[in-house]
C-alpha cells in the first residue's frame, strides 16, 4: 500500500515537471511579456487616482521594472550585447 502511494506521489510530481518544461519559454519570449507588463505597470500607476490603490501600484511598477532589468541584463550576459544594459528601466 505504502509503495503505492509512494508510486502516486513520484509519478504527479514527474508529470508535473513534463507540464512545465513543455510550457517554458525562451529569454526573449519571456523579455517581451515583461515589457508589456511594465508598460502596463506605468499606464496603470500614471491613471491611478485611487488612495488605497497608490501601495499597489508603485509595489506594481517596481516589481515590474526589476523584473524587466533582470531580464535584460541576463540576456545581455548570455548574448553579450553591451547596448542592452542602456535601454534597461532605471539605468
Amino acid at each position: 500500500m505504502v509503495g503505492r502511494i509512494l508510486r502516486f506521489i513520484k509519478d504527479l510530481f514527474l508529470a508535473g515537471e513534463e507540464r512545465v518544461a513543455a510550457r517554458e519559454e525562451s529569454l526573449e519570449e519571456l523579455l517581451a511579456r515583461a515589457h508589456q507588463d511594465w508598460l502596463a505597470a506605468q499606464a496603470l500607476f500614471a491613471e491611478n487616482d485611487d488612495r488605497d490603490m497608490i501601495d499597489y501600484t508603485v509595489y506594481n511598477l517596481k516589481t515590474a521594472e526589476l523584473r524587466y532589468s533582470y531580464l535584460l541584463r541576463k540576456i545581455r550576459g548570455e548574448y553579450q550585447i553591451p547596448w542592452l544594459e542602456e535601454n534597461s528601466p532605471g539605468s
